[in-house]
């Protein structure tokens, strides 16, 4: 009967090793770009946005 307790070295992996850095990066690149969209696209609408002039006028008595 085979022994199923001796775990051979090169198939044991750690939970999240593989490419870790990798999707911290794609995670930090993607929350960087939505805030960079975000940004832009509240500046484009304070440029679209139609303000009146301001007006500065005296009162006499």
């Amino acid at each position: 009967m085979p022994d199923f307790t001796i775990i051979d070295e090169s198939q044991i992996t750690v939970k999240g090793a593989r490419g870790g850095w990798k999707r911290d990066f794609v995670i930090v690149f993607c929350i960087i770009l939505v805030a960079v969209i975000a940004f832009g696209l509240g500046r484009l609408s304070v440029l679209w946005e139609e303000k009146m002039p301001v007006q500065i006028e005296t009162i006499s008595r």
